[in-house]
């Protein structure tokens, strides 16, 4: 697991897939009041909890240094 981001209460994870892959390329978005799963591809949550928009935003200027840190932990994915 890798901590991409964090900025006040939001924190972004990438984690490295073991074993075969399960999983699109996504991120972890945290916060003390929810959690939510977004696509690498199109930036949407795929499970959990609707982003707010600051978190929206923050995913969206990381957005570059998320896919790279997919990359670097499932570079076969």
């Amino acid at each position: 697991m890798v901590r991409v981001v964090q900025r006040g209460r939001f924190k972004d994870y990438v984690y490295m897939e073991v074993g075969t892959p399960r999983h699109e390329p996504h991120c972890h978005v945290l916060w003390p009041e929810g959690q939510a799963s977004v696509s690498i591809a199109t930036w949407e949550v795929i499970r959990g909890d609707p982003l707010p928009s600051e978190a929206r935003e923050l995913v969206l200027q990381y957005r570059k240094a998320i896919e790279q840190a997919w990359q670097d932990l499932n570079p076969r994915k």
